[in-house]
């Protein structure tokens, strides 16, 4: 029994494990599957993905691909011509490779799309391309798969093309779009006939215009259609850029196009550009608008856009921001927000602390931008701050803050600034009066403003010097000295010493500072220099060097310091001696200086005129002054002349230190009379050794001698003057304490009517004291006399003249002659009295005051003496006898005191 129970056991589980091979067979032997279908907004087939040229590419297209019961991959495959991708990857002509899961692939999107190329099958990469997208997967010994037709065309002749077909602007307003958009066009087997793009409104409701522009020529402008010329037939892919233009009519949608043509060339796959926008806003006038202004607390300027006064010049030093500036920016129907730009060298910001920029220390921001977003597109009343913060000096102009928000029109507001320091005075230096050389010298002080600008380190102030070697200052020091309080002044001569310091406010980097300056000549001259600034704040000039300061006074001198130093004044006039032959064009001054005395000018300046007297200061050289004498021609070229009150004219017709002044170009017929001024002008020495006084003239050192009376008559020079009256003889003599007897002989008269003899007190005016009736016409020889009874009190010098008058009224006028009175016995001053002056035979001479006790001398012109007396004492008068004397210039001299005596 144990044995059958074994056989039934077996025959048991072979019934089990057949049943299990019936269970699992359906599975092993279930169907793989792939299926394709249409991708959404796709339908199957693919076809027709049009005309596409060679190297560009189609819009895509989508499939779909799933499976079940799979085993293995599935491959999907594409065509000659065609690029797939999965998701976003990269498209490629390569196989795509999709993975199932436990058996499944769910439906994964294929994108594919047309992309002609040069292959084996298409040698130029143009004609028809039809074929089949494959999905495939292995079953066993066999593939499953699935196809997806697909074709397009490649054009060999002429063609065009577009990308992208719609450009889409959204919001627009009444001026337009706020952007530019772009698209591409370009052309292949063109010939020579241009691609003309032309735009066009597709909607009886759109209004406004679409233009375009070619950026890649210069200077192109937007226009309602270009054109684009092919090169070797073929129009390259070219950018062009599109906007709308206004006025786009309010609350309507804006649709229209750009169609390229190009002759018979096809469109590979379009040539026409969908171009759309929305203008939203409800108002009837809906232009973007924007306006930009100073303050409204700002005066109006008229002409200014917007109104307001500009802004105003920015100034401030570097490394420090400027006070800032504000304007005023509002705005409507504004599509996009307002772009603030500022210059390099500027800020520009919403808050007054210029928050996160800087102030112009290290990581300072410079040149920002800003945008003022609108809201339901308006913006209104926003300020803008605007500051200058320069890193270096410099100066801005002509640069701008820019705002722009297209389209409304961009709006530039000029900014100008500077962070160059400026420096200048603000004082004339008023010339001194010449300063007679010697120790210590000095002019009284003058203040001098110095006013400077965008400084922040403090600021050398010196004088300019002379150039080595000047005359007087081989060193060249400076001739003058300055100082901050008027008490230390500059040292010229001390490099550590010879300039003083001025400090700016730190806080206004502002220089206003009075400096005292005073002429402190070392030599005699002219003296010439300029205020001078070391600083690197001013970069006019190098940092390191002085350079002049400027005056904000007109003029090209106002900024110069002037004086001039002149030699000592002579003690004593030289004696002279005035020769013309009578008719003579020429004549000379011979001067005669005593040798035993002293004090005598170096030089002497010869003045020459018709006039017999000059007047004392109203005609005198001025010291420190050079005067032409023309070669010692009267009235020669470029020749010096003082003139009087009366506009009588003073010829300089000498100036030197000659024994002998020669004057020529004299009319034969004039009379004409000389006057002399000793000066001297040196302080220089011929060979080095100051022991030993030289006599170089230094031009601006004159320091003239004037007489010691007021009227000075001049030394006569006789012209040959056809006179009715021939004057023979005319005296002047005191005939008494009170009286003075005037005569004279004539040795013939023509038509005389007649003598008036004039009297003048001390040098002034001339007065008629009498007349004299004439001769009428005589060729004898008449004598006449008159007594002047009537002195003044207390006249001390007395002048007469003679004025004969013709029957026709024509006056001629005599030699001068003068006397001298003794003066009041109060006076307490010695006095030398010598009369009548000019004399002839003898003189009388007084001797009064406190004078000490010496002979009497007389004493000519070459310093030789010739008579000796005893003095008169009390008082009292002595006769000093002439006899034997020529005519000429001596000297009567009784020790200290002396009296210049003419001997007719």
């Amino acid at each position: 029994m144990k044995h059958d129970y074994s056989k039934m056991l077996i025959r048991h589980l072979q019934r089990i494990y057949v049943l299990l091979l019936c269970l699992s067979a359906p599975l092993a032997m279930q169907a793989q599957t792939l299926t394709v279908g249409a991708a959404p907004s796709n339908t199957l087939p693919l076809q027709d993905f049009g005309t596409i040229p060679v190297n560009r590419t189609s819009a895509l297209k989508s499939f779909l691909i799933s499976g079940a019961s799979l085993t293995n991959d599935v491959t999907v495959t594409a065509p000659d011509g065609f690029q797939i991708r999965v998701g976003s990857n990269p498209f490629s002509t390569a196989a795509i490779t999709l993975t199932p899961l436990d058996g499944t692939l769910s439906a994964t999107t294929i994108d594919t799309r047309f992309a002609p190329v040069v292959s084996s099958a298409h040698q130029d990469g143009t004609g028809t391309y039809a074929d089949n997208i494959v999905a495939t997967t292995p079953s066993g010994a066999t593939t499953v798969s699935q196809s997806v037709a697909v074709s397009g065309t490649s054009p060999s002749g002429p063609y065009i093309f577009v990308d992208p077909t719609l450009l889409a602007f959204g919001q627009v307003s009444g001026s337009g779009s706020g952007q530019v958009l772009t698209f591409t066009v370009g052309g292949k087997n063109l010939g020579s006939t241009d691609i003309t793009l032309a735009t066009a409104l597709t909607s009886p409701t759109t209004t406004g215009g679409i233009q375009v522009r070619n950026p890649a020529i210069a200077g192109s402008v937007f226009q309602n259609s270009i054109t684009l010329t092919p090169v070797n037939g073929e129009v390259i892919a070219t950018t062009i850029q599109v906007r709308i233009v206004g006025p786009v009519a309010s609350n309507s949608n804006f649709t229209g196009t750009i169609t390229a043509t190009s002759g018979a060339a096809v469109a590979a796959p379009s040539n026409v550009v969908q171009v759309t926008g929305n203008n939203s806003f409800t108002d009837p006038n809906s232009s973007s608008t924007f306006t930009v202004s100073t303050p409204p607390t700002n005066p109006i300027t008229p002409g200014y856009p917007s109104g307001g006064q500009p802004l105003q010049p920015f100034s401030t030093v570097p490394e420090k921001a400027s006070a800032s500036q504000t304007l005023v920016v509002s705005g409507s129907f504004l599509i996009n927000g307002i772009l603030v730009r500022a210059p390099a060298n500027f800020q520009v910001s919403l808050d007054n602390a210029f928050t996160g920029l800087g102030a112009g220390s290290t990581g300072t921001v410079t040149g920002n931008s800003l945008t003022i977003n609108p809201v339901g597109g308006k913006v209104e009343n926003v300020l803008v701050y605007i500051r200058y913060v320069p890193l270096v000096a410099g100066k801005e102009s002509g640069t701008a803050i820019n705002f722009s928000s297209s389209p409304a029109t961009s709006i530039g507001t000029t900014v100008s600034a500077n962070s160059i320091g400026t420096i200048e005075s603000r004082t004339v230096f008023i010339k001194p009066s010449p300063l007679v050389i010697g120790t210590n010298v000095r002019s009284a002080p003058q203040l001098i403003r110095i006013h400077a600008e965008l400084v922040r380190n403090p600021t050398r102030i010196s004088v300019s010097g002379e150039s080595q070697g000047a005359q007087g200052n081989p060193n060249g020091y400076a001739q003058f000295r300055i100082s901050t309080d008027g008490t230390t002044y500059t040292d010229p001569t001390n490099t550590t010493n010879n300039y003083i310091q001025l400090t700016p406010d730190p806080t206004t980097n502002i220089i206003d500072q009075d400096i005292y300056v005073v002429y402190a000549p070392t030599r005699v001259g002219a003296a010439q220099a300029v205020l001078q600034y070391l600083t690197p704040d001013v970069t006019a000039s190098p940092a390191n060097t002085t350079s002049p300061i400027t005056s904000s006074f007109s003029g090209t001198d106002a900024n110069q310091l002037r004086g001039t130093a002149i030699d000592v004044e002579p003690t004593r006039e030289t004696p002279f001696q005035a020769a013309r032959n009578v008719g003579d064009a020429s004549a000379s001054i011979n001067f005669q200086p005593d040798s035993k005395l002293t004090g005598y000018g170096e030089f002497h300046l010869v003045l020459i005129s018709t006039k017999s007297s000059l007047t004392v200061p109203d005609v005198m050289p001025l010291d420190g002054t050079d005067y032409n004498a023309s070669n010692g021609a009267f009235q020669g070229a470029g020749q010096s002349t003082l003139s009087d009150g009366q506009g009588n004219l003073y010829y300089v017709v000498s100036a030197g230190g000659a024994p002998t002044a020669t004057i020529t170009g004299l009319n034969p017929q004039t009379t004409y009379y000389a006057y002399v001024f000793d000066y001297n002008s040196t302080n220089l020495y011929d060979d080095g050794d100051p022991n030993q006084p030289g006599t170089i003239l230094i031009s601006n050192a004159e320091n003239y001698k004037g007489p010691a009376q007021s009227t000075v008559f001049g030394a006569i020079l006789p012209g040959v003057t056809p006179l009715p009256v021939g004057l023979s003889a005319f005296t002047a003599q005191i005939a008494g304490p009170t009286v003075v007897r005037i005569a004279w002989a004539t040795a013939s008269e023509k038509n005389n009517a007649g003598f008036t003899v004039e009297r003048s007190i001390g040098g002034q005016p001339f007065a008629a004291i009498g007349t004299v009736s004439g001769a009428g016409t005589s060729t004898a020889s008449n004598t006449y006399a008159l007594l002047d009874a009537k002195l003044p009190a207390g006249a001390t010098l007395l002048y007469y003249r003679l004025r004969q008058t013709d029957l026709d009224g024509t006056n001629t006028y005599s030699p001068v002659r003068a006397i001298t009175f003794a003066a009041a016995k109060t006076d307490k001053l010695a006095q030398l009295l010598v009369y009548p002056n000019p004399a002839t035979q003898a003189v009388h001479v007084q001797l009064l005051g406190p004078a000490a006790e010496a002979p009497l001398e007389v004493i000519d012109a070459l310093g030789r003496l010739l008579r000796t007396q005893a003095a008169p004492t009390n008082g009292e008068e002595a006769l000093l006898p002439l006899t034997g004397l020529p005519s000429g210039l001596y000297i009567v001299r009784c020790g200290k005191l002396s009296q210049r005596l003419h001997i007719n």
